[in-house]
C-alpha cells in the first residue's frame, strides 16, 4: 500500500506543476521540484506550489489516509552553489513542517534551521 501511496503522490506532483519543471523523489517521503524558467521571466513560485498542495490534498486511495504536503523553497540562480540551494530549501521546508499542514515557505535569512521536525504518533 505504501509503494502505491508514493506512486499516486508523485504522479500528483508531476500533474501539477509545468512540463518544463522536473521532480526527483529526494528520499523516502521527500521530493524535489525544479522549476525552470526563462531568464526573462518572473515566475509566480507560490501559485504552482500552491496548486500542488491543492491537488494532493485531494488524492483518494481507499486504505489510505488523506494527504497532505509542506513545502519549501527557495530562489535558485546560475550563479549560486546548488548545495546551499538544496539546504535552504530544506530549511523552509522545516519551517514549512512546523506551522501546520498544507504551507509553502519561501526560504529567507531570518529562518533558521532547528531541530528536524518528527511527526507526532
Amino acid at each position: 500500500m505504501g509503494d502505491k501511496a508514493i506512486k499516486a503522490f508523485a504522479q500528483c506532483i508531476k500533474e501539477g506543476v509545468r512540463e518544463s519543471d522536473v521532480l526527483f523523489r529526494w528520499g523516502g517521503e521527500e521530493f524535489l521540484i525544479v522549476l525552470r524558467n526563462p531568464e526573462d521571466t518572473v515566475p509566480d513560485i507560490s501559485k504552482v506550489l500552491e496548486r500542488v498542495c491543492r491537488k494532493v490534498e485531494a488524492i483518494d486511495i481507499d486504505g489510505v489516509p488523506k494527504f497532505t504536503v509542506s513545502i519549501g523553497y527557495c530562489e535558485y540562480h546560475y550563479d549560486d552553489d546548488i548545495d546551499d540551494a538544496i539546504k535552504n530549501a530544506d530549511t523552509a521546508l522545516y519551517a514549512a513542517k512546523h506551522s501546520g499542514r498544507n504551507r509553502v515557505f519561501r526560504y529567507n535569512s531570518g529562518l533558521k534551521m532547528n531541530k528536524p521536525f518528527v511527526p507526532s504518533a
